[in-house]
């Protein structure tokens, strides 16, 4: 009996000392008195739009869309000006006929006289046409481009006469004499600014 009697409280100890044990296990550590416990800082949230500060009242900072009344008013001002410019004017200069008018077509009619003429065999009908097109008109240039420049029949221009009016004071007729005969010439202008260009060029007697 007294052996059994001991393993009885035995067994009654081990389980006190447990229940002690699991109850230390579950309780909470508690702060020192004399060490204060440090509070963990908040987390950061951004202030709704609503709390912002609204600005003052002499803020100069623009609202959405809102044009500056300096650009506005520059851009008036750059708009005023673009009226104020002159349009050019497609209208044709007035054309007369005078001392000066009648130069220019001799001078125009002498060039085109010779760069019609037979070139010798050192210029190609290449050159020899890039030298004449440019004295032409916009009529004359195809009819002129299919002449082979080796059957013109002159060589030199010996002499060129003063141009003359012809129906109007957009047409200038001019007579020239070369080592193969006399020729005709005929010139336009489209306006009083424009340059002198041969309609024709032929030999005088030609029908």
């Amino acid at each position: 009996m007294s052996a059994r009697r001991a393993l009885v409280l035995l067994a009654v100890v081990v389980v006190a000392l447990v229940v002690v044990l699991s109850s230390r296990g579950h309780e909470q550590p508690q702060a020192t008195g004399g060490e204060p416990s440090e509070a963990l800082p908040a987390p950061f949230s951004p202030a709704p739009a609503s709390s912002r500060p609204a600005p003052a009242s002499g803020s100069t900072e623009p609202s959405p869309g809102h044009v500056p009344d300096q650009l506005e008013h520059d851009s008036h001002e750059h708009a005023h000006e673009n009226l104020d410019e002159p349009v050019a004017s497609s209208a044709p200069a007035p054309a007369v006929w005078d001392a000066t008018v009648a130069a220019a077509a001799t001078q125009a009619a002498t060039a085109a006289l010779e760069a019609f003429a037979r070139p010798g065999s050192e210029v190609d009908a290449a050159a020899w046409w890039t030298r004449l097109e440019p004295l032409l008109s916009t009529a004359a240039a195809p009819i002129y481009a299919s002449v082979d420049p080796r059957l013109v029949p002159y060589m030199q221009v010996q002499h060129v006469d003063p141009a003359l009016r012809a129906e109007s004071d957009l047409l200038a007729a001019v007579t020239a004499t070369t080592d193969a005969g006399a020729y005709d010439v005929l010139l336009s202008r489209e306006d009083g600014a424009s340059h002198w260009r041969v309609e024709r060029l032929r030999p005088l007697d030609a029908p």
